[in-house]
């Protein structure tokens, strides 16, 4: 299936169709494949280094995408002190009680119909046409009870295994991954390295935003750059800042496969700017409360991509509610406010 070069752990080389499961496994055992050892790029940097061994042939590098608002040298000019800091996070499986499983049969007149485990039923019936070379009217995908999503199954799984063999027998394929396959296989959260200094003057108003995001997305492309540039434009988080430069960068390696997953690249984000928002308060000597109602969204305000939010902007009110609960909280154990 995988034709000239295995580009990570959970990528098919072969598939059997058989009467039983047992006899399926046993012919799977009996499939000898020759592999030449390639070197392996199993972090960003390797990926990103010159001479770097091409995941694929354009190179190691999905997307860069640019992110600007306002001018970054004139904020830092204007900031009191600033904050530079690298974070890294980890891939995150989504472990659903349910792994993915397919159901494939062909009727008389060719027509292809797929019962499967996804969030995504029509993208799925135009990837499974153009993988298998035919007509997408000839594809029905119908999605089945989905027993935990969460964002792996909004992308191909084992669809085109289980109709490329109902393909070729003219009979009902069920396909499902074991636990083991579905960790190898399925998608990740992403891993990011993030570089990120955020600038703020001495009334705690801030200044300037700039930063450097990489996401490991693995192997394919899947929805991974879109999950990249989506942690890229929410990276200044529900803050008001007047200039930004940020820059996003999805990146190809042998690791797991990236993509979806709930949040979206939205997670990282907010522990990238909500760490920031701590220390440019314990720099300037405010509290985290205070930094934060300085700063955040209001009617009016442009976001990163100098959106103008016109109404129902709550972030204030509610970070003073989180305020009081505390400040009570802390008041009964007789702590200090």
């Amino acid at each position: 299936m995988v034709e000239k070069k295995v580009r990570y752990i959970g990528d098919p080389v072969a598939a059997v169709a058989a009467d039983t499961e047992e006899i399926a496994e046993e012919a799977l055992n009996k499939i000898e494949v020759e592999y030449e050892v390639l070197p392996v790029i199993d972090n960003i940097e390797k990926a990103l280094a010159p001479g770097a061994p091409h995941v694929h042939e354009q190179g190691n590098l999905l997307q860069h995408t640019k992110l600007r608002k306002g001018n970054i040298e004139k904020g830092r000019a204007e900031s009191y002190v600033t904050v530079k800091d690298r974070y890294t996070t980890q891939w995150v499986e989504h472990a659903y009680l349910e792994p993915e499983t397919t159901l494939a049969e062909v009727d008389i007149h060719g027509n292809l119909t797929v019962y499967t485990s996804t969030q995504y039923a029509f993208r799925d019936r135009r990837q499974i046409a153009a993988a298998l070379g035919i007509d997408v009217s000839k594809v029905r995908v119908i999605q089945a009870v989905t027993g935990g999503g969460f964002g792996a199954k909004d992308d191909m799984n084992g669809e085109v295994h289980a109709s490329l063999l109902a393909l070729a027998t003219k009979r009902p394929v069920k396909f499902v991954y074991t636990r083991e396959e579905s960790f190898k296989t399925s998608y990740k959260r992403h891993r990011f390295l993030v570089e990120c200094e955020t600038g703020i003057t001495r009334n705690g108003k801030l200044t300037f935003m700039e930063a450097s995001v990489y996401g490991d997305t693995g192997p394919y492309a899947a929805l991974g750059m879109f999950v990249v540039k989506k942690a890229g434009i929410h990276l200044a988080g529900p803050y008001e800042i007047p200039n930004i430069k940020v820059d996003t960068y999805t990146v190809y390696t042998n690791n797991c496969l990236s993509g979806s997953f709930r949040g979206f690249g939205v997670p990282e984000a907010a522990f990238i700017h909500e760490s920031q928002m701590d220390q440019l308060a314990t720099k300037i000597g405010i509290s985290p409360f205070e930094i934060r109602k300085l700063n955040c969204f209001q009617v009016g305000s442009l976001t990163a991509t100098s959106q103008k939010l016109e109404h129902s902007i709550g972030i204030g009110a509610t970070i003073s509610k989180i305020e009081e609960v505390y400040e009570n909280w802390l008041q009964e154990r007789g702590e200090k406010v």
